[in-house]
């Protein structure tokens, strides 16, 4: 017969473990993941007289369908990769970090959240508009202010592009790339080059003349542009702080409140 009486839970190895529903599925993860990284489970989990949901299958804390279990899935991937079946290496595609950038921010989980942000930024191309509207859903303010920029810059963007935009987004882009780029201001008209004439403007047709060359002035180029426009999708790294402070002021109430 045992002499050592009631066992104590071990204050560094004694993990709880958590039920929670998505969509079809449950998931049974370690407590401490969701308690350490999301301001909302560690209201949950320290509140007095705390729900007993997520304690077992037959109540588990249900997320509602804003969590995809795909995205969920990327986000456990993340957390406890060590403990998946040949974890030598996490290896989570562009789609899989979208997965965890929507839960995190969800969750309010900042520091997965801001690892997310990095790995999308740094190891994948985004195309302007891409970035647009991923900024706006995820209120990731820089991509918001780049992909702006980038489509008042790239002359070579479809009509899809604007369409994906919005109506109001579209004409704001227009705008700044008329207004600020210079691109309103009328060509000049050619010249003709002839030391017989005075004047810069055709002879009239009634008077014989000499056969005239009409040779028109250089194409000016514009402040800020390349000759030849970088293609949709590609990166733009010669964004100049003028066309991106324009653009912080075009969509100020958009870029509100973003991290």
């Amino acid at each position: 017969m045992s002499t050592l009486g009631t066992p104590r839970r071990n204050k560094l190895f004694y993990y709880e473990t958590i039920v929670i529903q998505v969509e079809d599925e449950l998931f049974r993860v370690p407590r401490y993941g969701f308690q350490e990284h999301s301001e909302v489970f560690e209201n949950i989990f320290t509140l007095p007289g705390a729900s007993k949901e997520g304690t077992c299958d037959e109540q588990p804390l249900i997320l509602s369908a804003d969590y995809p279990k795909a995205h969920f899935e990327s986000l456990l991937k993340l957390m406890y990769w060590r403990d998946i079946p040949h974890p030598a290496e996490l290896n989570l595609s562009q789609k899989d970090w979208i997965g965890v950038l929507n839960i995190s921010t969800r969750l309010q989980m900042q520091k997965i959240r801001k690892l997310a942000i990095q790995r999308i930024y740094s190891n994948f191309v985004l195309s302007s508009v891409d970035k647009v509207l991923l900024g706006r859903e995820y209120r990731v303010a820089d991509w918001l202010i780049d992909g702006y920029s980038e489509m008042v810059q790239d002359r070579l963007l479809p009509l899809e592009a604007f369409t994906r935009l919005g109506t109001d987004a579209a004409m704001r882009v227009l705008w700044l790339r008329t207004s600020d780029m210079g691109l309103n201001t009328p060509p000049e008209p050619p010249v003709y080059r002839d030391k017989t004439l005075r004047s810069r403007t055709p002879p009239s047709p009634r008077r014989p003349y000499r056969q005239r060359v009409l040779t028109p002035e250089p194409t000016r180029s514009f402040e800020g542009m390349d000759s030849l426009p970088p293609s949709p999708g590609a990166t733009h790294p010669r964004i100049t702080e003028k066309v991106r402070n324009q653009v912080k002021i075009a969509f100020e109430e958009e870029l509100k409140d973003m991290a």
